[in-house]
């Protein structure tokens, strides 16, 4: 979850070593928003699998399938 200390840190820092170390999947909640951020690692590099905001839904099929939509995470 993004807060205002950490935002730049999640989004830059964290999202770069989690690519570097092999991680295949970052997620990130936005809470202010609220916005879910979700990249997957493809031939070593981060691509977006989602970008929804507000009651738009996602259905996740990896790293576990689920249905998520923002404005629920963040009650």
């Amino acid at each position: 979850m993004l807060s205002p200390s950490t935002r730049g840190v999640d989004l830059l820092l964290k999202r770069e070593r989690l690519q570097r170390a092999g991680v295949p999947h970052y997620w990130v909640v936005d809470p202010e928003v609220p916005r879910l951020l979700a990249w997957e690692l493809r031939d070593s590099e981060y691509v977006t699998a989602a970008d929804v905001s507000g009651d738009e839904a996602w259905a996740a099929p990896a790293p576990f399938s689920a249905n998520l939509v923002p404005s629920e995470l963040v009650r």
